[in-house]
């Protein structure tokens, strides 16, 4: 089927994001309404708007797409207030921190938003997500942004760093199910959060064990150079299946003993944890041992379920470690000068690596033939991909 109307008409799209979003759609001529404001009332879905790729997109552009639901905002760009301000259709939208022409005048009429993401942005005030009641996603880390308890309708709130909200101000959110205290010196009551799925505590030194011991439905927690949870605290969260302990100095086998369900373990720069502990887990499918930890061999090359591993800048894992597990996905080897061809031309289901600084060469990536994307970056980038492309010929390289 052909269109009657020509492709860069009235908003005048640039041409790179024209061709982007006619290569993505499945009906060429219904989702011409992207670029042409004739077909723009009958629009229901947009596929792709953010503007990081195409920082030419101004307000004449965006403002006839009355039925945008999704925007993206993530460098400065030529999009202002008048651009956005009468998108009522919009469902989320996200505005780096770099981003300076957005403030609370268009912010406050998108009341249909449902989620946020304002992340150091120092632009916008509370005056701007006052009365934006339909929020179920919030993040304002790194503001001074203050919320109240009408906000009760939020499940997702991300406030680390954020250094006027206090405990006052959530104590009713009790429909939330992920929080983000990373460096968060306000916050030290969480204990009535029991709907919580994911907590995050990174550099938080508030939250003690009294406060999550009952947050018994989380499945994940980041605990990262974290000081003040015990094994006391976590013991009890038996529905665990991802932890991040990097550089925790705190938790031990013996709170994660009981803990059978995890199956995302991170443990750089952690000291901790041995090897006997990883022979029980069983259900254990990513695992993050780069940095500096006491994981060996011995306790790598049993984990034959893992899909994802890191060992980046990892001083003891060596091709002994990692050639038997074949079940890998992703592997990052970045940093890493004990992986070499012969550790990692077995593991055929890798549709992902990074060997950026290794001792990986194209003699042992190109045994990949499932890869999907490289990672480089090092000086050897273009070479590499090259000579890699001839063997992999539907090898996205991401440089």
């Amino acid at each position: 089927m052909s269109c009657l109307f020509p492709i860069f008409p009235l908003l005048g799209l640039p041409e790179d994001l024209v061709k982007l979003i006619i290569k993505l759609s499945k009906c060429k001529v219904y989702d011409l309404c992207l670029v042409n404001k004739r077909f723009n009332d009958n629009c229901k879905i947009i596929k792709i708007v953010s503007n990081k790729k195409f920082p030419k997109l101004s307000d004449e552009n965006v403002k006839g797409l009355v039925n945008l639901t999704k925007l993206d905002l993530e460098s400065t760009s030529l999009l202002t207030d008048e651009g956005i301000k009468n998108l009522n259709n919009l469902r989320s939208l996200k505005i780096n921190e770099n981003v300076t022409t957005i403030s609370n005048l268009s912010i406050k009429t998108l009341t249909n938003l449902t989620c946020l993401n304002i992340n150091y942005n120092t632009i916008i005030t509370d005056e701007a997500i006052e009365k934006l009641n339909k929020l179920t996603k919030l993040r304002i880390a790194g503001t001074n942004i203050k919320i109240s308890e009408n906000f009760s309708s939020l499940t997702h709130l991300d406030i680390s760093k954020n250094g006027a909200i206090i405990n006052e101000d959530i104590k009713n959110m009790t429909n939330l199910t992920v929080l983000v205290l990373s460096f968060n010196d306000n916050i030290s009551s969480i204990q009535n959060f029991t709907n919580l799925t994911f907590l995050s505590l990174f550099h938080n030194d508030k939250i003690t064990d009294d406060e999550i011991r009952y947050l018994t439905k989380l499945t994940g927690i980041e605990l990262g150079h974290n000081n003040t949870i015990t094994d006391l605290g976590i013991k009890s969260l038996t529905n665990l299946t991802s932890i991040k302990l990097n550089s925790n100095t705190q938790i031990t086998e013996n709170g994660l003993m009981n803990l059978t369900n995890i199956t995302h373990l991170s443990l750089a720069n952690n000291y901790n944890i041995n090897n006997e502990f990883l022979y029980n887990m069983k259900n254990l499918k990513s695992l993050d041992i780069c940095l500096e930890n006491n994981i060996t061999n011995m306790g790598l090359m049993k984990l034959t379920n893992l899909t994802f591993l890191d060992i980046s800048a990892n001083e003891v894992i060596t091709d002994n470690g990692i050639k038997n597990l074949t079940n890998l996905l992703k592997l990052k080897v970045s940093e890493n000068d004990l992986i070499t061809n012969d550790g990692i031309k077995n593991l055929t289901n890798l549709t992902y690596i990074d060997p950026s600084y290794s001792n990986i060469t194209v003699e042992g990536l190109k045994f990949l033939t499932n890869l999907k994307q490289f990672c480089i970056w090092d000086g050897t980038a273009g070479e590499t991909a090259g000579k890699l492309l001839t063997y992999l010929q539907n090898l996205k390289i991401v440089k």
